[in-house]
């Protein structure tokens, strides 16, 4: 699997390839439709087991990736001190 997003968070576009590709493919597709940042995937509950979960999973990722960046690192550090 592989999903490209922009700077804002938006997906350009994702493949996947395998058994079950169509189902796991169907929350990037209404993601983008939308207009929706992959990082809200993350607070969409999916009814599991089921492939889809997969898309959650990789919308978590890329949120906690955006999360470990130092500017945002920095932010909360200054945070703590107020």
């Amino acid at each position: 699997m592989k999903v490209i997003v922009n700077k804002k968070g938006l997906i350009l576009g994702a493949h996947v390839v395998g058994t079950g590709a169509s189902e796991t493919i169907q929350g990037f597709l209404i993601a983008k439709s939308l207009k929706i940042p992959l990082s809200k995937i993350s607070e969409v509950v999916f009814i599991y087991p089921t492939l889809s979960e997969v898309v959650k999973t990789t919308a978590t990722k890329a949120l906690l990736e955006k999360l470990n960046n130092r500017w945002v690192k920095s932010l909360l550090k200054l945070v703590k001190k107020i």
